[in-house]
C-alpha cells in the first residue's frame, strides 16, 4: 500500500523497554454479566458507579449466570474486502463469539425456596428476551462491560442461543450442563477494552456485588 503523509496517524509510538521476564496477567472469567439494554451505564466514582450497580440488583435489571466453564473469546471472524482497485483487500471483522458452559444444577429460587430446575428456568428466560447488554467478571473480582468504545458508550449487537447437552468427562457420570453461544456483530474487544470497575473493592458497603462473581 502506497504512504499517503496526509493520512499517517499523529499518535506517538511508546517505548516499551526492555522486559527482563515475562510477567502475564490472570484475567480468568467467571460470571455472564446482563442488564437491559435501555439503562444507562452509571458513570462517576467507583463508590457511585456501586451504589447504582447495586440499586439495579435490586430492581432486578442487572443480574449475572452462574459461575461458568470454558467461558472463552473465540477469534474474530473475517471476510476479505476489497475498498477499492487500487489497493488489495484487506480482512474485515464481521462477528465475534463468545461461548460458555453452566454446570450447575440449582433447585431453589434467590430466596432459598425449593424452586426445581431453576437453573433451566434461568436460561429459559433469558434467551427468550434478547434485549439485553453483556458484560462478565472476572474470578478475581473485576467488571467488563461488553462495550463497542473505551467509553461505555456504545455496546455490541449480540445474539444469544443457549442449549442442554450432557458431558460424560468423568467417569460413570452423565452431567447435565447448559451451553451458550453469544454471537456479536463486529468485535467487542477491537479497543482493547480496560476493567469498568473492580468490584472487590466495593463489597464492604455493597454485600450484593459479590452475586456477580
Amino acid at each position: 500500500m502506497v504512504c499517503s503523509s496526509s493520512c499517517v496517524s499523529s499518535i506517538s509510538i511508546p517505548q516499551v523497554g526492555n522486559i527482563c521476564s515475562v510477567t502475564t496477567r490472570d484475567d480468568c472469567k467467571s460470571k455472564l454479566i446482563l442488564f437491559r439494554c435501555n439503562l444507562s451505564i452509571p458513570s462517576g466514582t467507583d463508590a457511585a458507579k456501586a451504589a447504582a450497580l447495586d440499586a439495579m440488583i435490586t430492581a432486578k435489571t442487572l443480574g449475572s449466570t452462574p459461575k461458568l466453564k470454558d467461558f472463552n473469546w473465540g477469534d474474530p471472524q473475517t471476510t476479505d474486502f476489497a475498498f477499492h482497485d487500487c489497493a488489495p483487500a484487506v480482512p474485515v471483522v464481521t462477528q465475534r463469539e463468545l461461548t460458555g458452559s453452566d454446570f450447575n444444577a440449582i433447585d431453589v429460587d434467590e430466596l432459598g425456596n425449593p424452586a426445581l430446575y431453576f437453573d433451566r428456568d434461568f436460561w429459559e428466560g433469558i434467551t427468550a428476551g434478547q434485549y439485553f447488554n453483556f458484560g462478565w467478571t472476572t474470578c478475581n473480582g473485576l467488571l467488563y462491560l461488553g462495550a463497542q468504545d473505551r467509553n461505555y458508550t456504545k455496546f455490541m449487537t449480540a445474539v444469544m442461543s443457549a442449549f442442554q447437552a450432557e458431558d460424560k468427562t468423568l467417569p460413570n457420570k452423565c452431567m447435565e450442563v447448559k451451553k451458550f453461544v453469544l454471537r456479536f456483530l463486529g468485535d467487542p474487544l477491537k479497543h482493547f477494552p480496560k476493567p469498568y470497575m473492580d468490584l472487590s473493592t466495593q463489597i464492604g458497603t455493597y454485600p450484593q456485588l459479590l452475586s456477580l462473581y
